[in-house]
């Protein structure tokens, strides 16, 4: 287990609405890094991992606000860096409760110390019990958009985990139903 704070990094954080919903998606960057260019180098690798998954995003998904956090501190700045807003394809009205509360992971790690980020509002289609995301895992190699999303991640400038490290991504997604917000939507969407 590291002996870091969990403030040890920067970290920059952009809210966004997928299917309906508001979520937040955050990524780590090294203590040397300034707040003006570590907001355009994690604007831009956010901004490549949601253009490699545009053709499995639902229509609505777009970024609304961001904020930046030093390191060894909680306070949050607004920045007005945002990372550009893919074109997603999929019709809400296909989306079912269980898909609109399904968070896609992917992993990182640098030595012992782990990372991820998730995106909400992913198509996955669970009614087809052979699809790619059944098992709740899809390799890099089983669809084009995950590979290019871990390669959009491993390209990404000034990437870390908590170790101030930088992070390796792992050649796979996961797909998980988060049952916070499936209970939302339920409440939400009946």
């Amino acid at each position: 287990m590291t002996t870091y704070a969990p403030d040890f990094t920067p970290r920059y954080k952009v809210n966004y609405i997928s299917a309906g919903l508001t979520h937040t998606m955050m990524l780590r960057q090294p203590r040397t890094i300034l707040p003006g260019p570590g907001s355009s180098q994690a604007a831009a690798c956010i901004t490549a991992l949601v253009a490699a998954l545009a053709s499995l995003l639902p229509t609505d998904f777009h970024f609304i606000s961001a904020t930046y956090t030093q390191e060894d501190t909680d306070i949050a700045v607004g920045v007005a860096t945002l990372p550009t807003d893919p074109t997603g394809v999929q019709d809400l009205a296909d989306y079912s409760a269980v898909m609109r509360a399904t968070v896609t992971n992917f992993h990182g790690k640098a030595g012992a110390t782990r990372a991820s980020v998730g995106v909400y509002g992913v198509f996955w289609n669970f009614s087809d019990p052979t699809g790619k995301a059944a098992n709740g895992r899809v390799e890099t190699t089983e669809l084009a958009a995950i590979a290019n999303a871990v390669a959009a991640l491993n390209a990404g400038s000034q990437v870390t985990a908590i170790n101030n490290f930088e992070a390796d991504w792992q050649p796979y997604a996961t797909v998980k139903i988060d049952d916070y917000w499936l209970k939302q939507v339920r409440r939400l969407y009946p």
